[in-house]
């Protein structure tokens, strides 16, 4: 995120989410890459008032683990259930995004009167341009520490299609 957010000709900095009310109405921050969800868990629908669709900025990552010490002392029955119930909980907590993204979205546009724009076609080329350099420049570091980056990076824009 700190890359793309500098591609983009802006200065990266990490809050917490709870800071981020305090740093927008104080004027330490100017905007946040953020997802419509999170928005009024934090109060943010009045000192948020724009947003910009259709440019992949990346997005956070949700992960759960289990040691593989701990796996393997499952029996292959319990590893099955383990796996299932995983893919399941993946399948439901997308929908549930997907759904309260739209929800939370169209809330804030209509109660709230955030203006949401999508770039027009030349502008998004561009945007695109800067970010898929980040991409690239991420999976190359991944590449070089001895990991599959751009094998991950392809099979990603593979599953978006």
């Amino acid at each position: 995120m700190n890359k793309t957010v500098r591609a983009l000709g802006a200065t990266p900095i990490q809050l917490t989410a709870g800071e981020m009310f305090d740093s927008l109405s104080r004027g330490t921050v100017d905007g946040a890459l953020w997802y419509y969800h999170s928005t009024p868990t934090f109060g943010l629908e009045d000192v948020l008032n724009n947003a910009v669709e259709g440019v992949e900025l990346g997005g956070g990552t949700l992960l759960y683990t289990i040691s593989t010490t701990a796996w393997d002392r499952l029996s292959p029955k319990d590893q099955e259930i383990f796996a299932t119930a995983a893919a399941d909980a993946q399948t439901a907590l997308c929908e549930w995004l997907d759904t309260e993204e739209s929800r939370v979205r169209d809330n804030l546009a209509a109660n709230h009167d955030w203006q949401i724009s999508t770039p027009p076609a030349e502008e998004m080329e561009q945007w695109q341009a800067l970010i898929n350099d980040v991409t690239v420049s991420w999976a190359k570091e991944i590449d070089d520490n001895g990991q599959a980056g751009t094998q991950v990076l392809q099979a990603f824009r593979d599953s978006a299609e």
